[in-house]
């Protein structure tokens, strides 16, 4: 497949979504859904309520979250059915995790300091929108597989803020989420760089 080249401003706002981003993504949200599987004042679901269309679109993400893990942990080339789905879940994630955590965050900031929620939403609204207008698409989902040390770094650092923000902290699932998500987004290229003795790993799809 043929890797999309971004040009100007394009380059600095559209992001790139790695397998070791992804599996820190998929690997929060495993952990927040099973917690909520045992706190229903945490996370509620109510099937029933879904219209079609909402019923894909959380199919699409739960398929992106599995594919997530599995891709990690396999050294297999995907598809690109399976990169729109990882896609459609890390903007979900993403996107929704900025936007809560703004909206949240802007209920208890005061001065200067409600700039911080503000770019939150913003960064929200800007990843749905360049999502809605094909400017963000599947092939900013990276083929490089990533290495199963860094896989393994990357859970244990994800499960460590886990239970430092969920237990410790006590802090709420959004904030959690937001939390690790961040982190999440900014790791691919950190592990890298700590790794760089070891050879990589290539596939195509």
């Amino acid at each position: 497949m043929i890797t999309q080249q971004h040009h100007g401003i394009l380059r600095y706002i559209i992001p790139r979504y790695d397998e070791v981003s992804l599996f820190a993504m998929s690997l929060t949200c495993t952990l927040l859904l099973v917690v909520g599987l045992f706190s229903t004042s945490q996370v509620q679901f109510d099937l029933s309520t879904m219209n079609l269309k909402l019923f894909l679109v959380v199919l699409i993400f739960f398929a992106g979250l599995v594919l997530s893990i599995y891709h990690a942990l396999v050294n297999t080339p995907k598809s690109s059915v399976e990169k729109f789905c990882m896609l459609v879940f890390a903007v979900i994630v993403n996107a929704f995790s900025g936007l809560l955590r703004g909206i949240y965050a802007f209920n208890w900031a005061t001065g200067w300091l409600s700039i911080f929620p503000v770019v939150n939403i913003v960064n929200g609204i800007l990843l749905l929108f360049l999502f809605r207008t094909h400017a963000l698409t599947e092939s900013d989902i990276s083929d490089e597989h990533a290495l199963h040390i860094q896989v393994a770094f990357t859970a244990a650092v994800v499960i460590i803020m886990f239970i430092v923000c969920n237990y410790i902290s006590k802090l709420m699932w959004i904030q959690t989420l937001s939390i690790c998500v961040a982190y999440a987004t900014n790791i691919g290229r950190r592990v890298q760089v700590l790794f760089w003795w070891l050879p990589s790993k290539n596939k195509t799809a």
